[in-house]
């Protein structure tokens, strides 16, 4: 089996936990170029994770918002027949 470069092995790492982890164990074996990409890719994990949040609570905002201006919607009436 062909070695994997540091960009391929870095992609493994699939959280920013497994990417903490990656880092140190690279750190360990005296790869510094690893441990780096790997603390690149934590950051973009965590970034995206947030963006992720953020989506859900707007669409929770949006799923809740109906109830709470259903004051402000006008009556629904029957079609006519």
């Amino acid at each position: 089996m062909a070695n994997k470069s540091n960009a391929e092995r870095v992609t493994t790492a699939k959280t920013p936990e497994q990417c903490e982890i990656l880092a140190e164990n690279a750190l360990k074996k005296g790869n510094a170029e690893l441990a780096m990409l790997a603390r690149q890719r934590r950051v973009e994990l965590r970034a995206a994770w947030g963006r992720f949040e953020l989506y859900n609570t707007r669409l929770m905002q949006v799923a809740a918002a109906p109830a709470s201006l259903k004051a402000f919607a006008p009556e629904r009436r029957e079609p006519a027949a």
